[in-house]
C-alpha cells in the first residue's frame, strides 16, 4: 500500500494534526504544518494546465466550505527554491457532528505522484509524436487488444480499409479487420500478430 500524508483541519482551516509521513512527504516539520506551510507565501499550487490555484481552490477550503468531499484532485507544488514541480494527488473528506450535524473536522490525504504524472506526460508527448509521424506520411495506425481480440483504429486507417473518412478512432472485432488485408497477405499478419502476442514483442508483417 502507498502510504499517504494525514492532515487534519478544524472548521476553521486551523490543522490540529499531521501525520509524520505527511512531513517527510513535504520536507518540513510539525511547527511548519501547525503554521500552514500550504498556504506559505513561498510556496504555491498550480493544476495540470499550469495555472495557478487559489487558496479557496485547495481541497481542504472546498472541503470546509462545502460539507462535502473532493476526491482525487491532482495539484503540483512548486517552491520559490526550486524549479521542479512536486505533483500531489489530494483527497478531502468532511467529518460531521453526529448529533448537531455541522462539520467537525476535515481529513486531507496526499500522496507523492510525481514520478506517475511525469512518466504519463512522458507518454502522451510520444504518443502525440507518433500520431504526427504517422499523419506527415499519410500511414494508418491499429491497436489490437489481446484480453478481446478488439481492434481500435486511426481514421486514416478508415480511409485504407474501407475507403471512407472518418474523423474519430473506431474499434472493430479482430475478425472485421482481417477482412480488409489480402487475402495472401492474411495468413502471414496473423502469425505475425499471434508471434507476437506469445513473445511480447514487435512484429514486422511487411515482408
Amino acid at each position: 500500500a502507498i502510504a499517504s500524508g494525514i492532515i487534519v483541519y478544524d472548521p476553521n482551516e486551523q490543522v490540529v494534526f499531521a501525520n509524520r509521513m505527511l512531513e517527510r512527504l513535504l520536507n518540513c516539520s510539525w511547527f511548519e504544518v501547525k503554521a500552514n506551510c500550504l498556504q506559505s507565501s513561498t510556496w504555491s499550487f498550480v493544476d495540470e494546465g499550469g495555472e495557478r490555484v487559489r487558496a479557496d481552490g485547495f481541497p481542504s477550503s472546498q472541503s470546509i466550505a462545502t460539507h462535502r468531499p473532493v476526491h482525487n484532485k491532482i495539484l503540483g507544488l512548486k517552491r520559490s527554491s526550486t524549479e521542479s514541480i512536486q505533483w500531489l494527488l489530494v483527497n478531502a473528506t468532511p467529518v460531521l457532528d453526529s448529533q448537531t450535524h455541522s462539520l467537525a473536522e476535515v481529513i486531507v490525504t496526499i500522496n507523492d505522484i510525481t514520478v506517475f504524472h511525469n512518466a504519463a506526460k512522458v507518454l502522451q508527448e510520444s504518443e502525440q509524436r507518433l500520431i504526427f509521424a504517422l499523419e506527415s506520411i499519410h500511414a494508418g495506425e491499429w491497436e489490437l487488444n489481446p484480453a478481446d481480440m478488439s481492434v481500435r483504429y486511426s481514421s486514416r486507417c478508415a480511409e485504407i480499409f474501407r475507403n471512407q473518412a472518418q474523423s474519430e478512432l473506431a474499434f472493430a472485432a479482430w475478425k472485421e479487420v482481417e477482412f480488409y488485408f489480402h487475402v495472401e497477405d492474411r495468413d502471414m499478419i496473423h502469425r505475425a500478430v499471434q508471434e507476437a502476442i506469445e513473445r511480447r514483442e514487435a512484429f514486422d508483417a511487411t515482408g
